[in-house]
């Protein structure tokens, strides 16, 4: 359920930055309203901030991304924390997602928190 949940948001994001979709509810319907994101580079931005940010960018920027080595760590209480190496145009970042049971999103999680790190290449 976890390693879909990822897969499908970042197969969403392909499409959403390659402009093969401009329905943004996938996304939407996933990042709980007090969702944080940590980038590489230590910036940290609020949902709104991200979602003002893909939105902005919608079609402008076509990148494969392929998730590898997902290891998810049920916490309980319906949270899991998952570690993942994501791929971008051959830079690699690890990230630290902590997601949450919802029953009414798609596969069953929404997104909390992301923290992401650059691999060293």
């Amino acid at each position: 359920m976890v390693l879909t949940e990822v897969e499908e948001l970042h197969r969403f994001f392909e499409q959403w930055l390659g402009g093969e979709t401009e329905d943004f509810a996938r996304a939407d319907r996933v990042l709980a309203p007090a969702f944080t994101i940590i980038g590489p580079g230590g910036n940290l931005r609020t949902r709104e901030e991200l979602v003002r940010g893909l939105l902005e960018v919608q079609g402008k920027r076509p990148v494969k991304i392929e998730v590898r080595n997902l290891v998810e760590r049920p916490l309980g209480d319906g949270f899991v924390l998952a570690t993942y190496e994501e791929w971008q145009d051959g830079k690699g970042r690890i990230s630290t997602a902590l997601l949450r049971a919802r029953e009414d999103a798609p596969n069953g999680l929404e997104w909390l928190h992301v923290h992401e790190t650059w691999l060293a290449t």
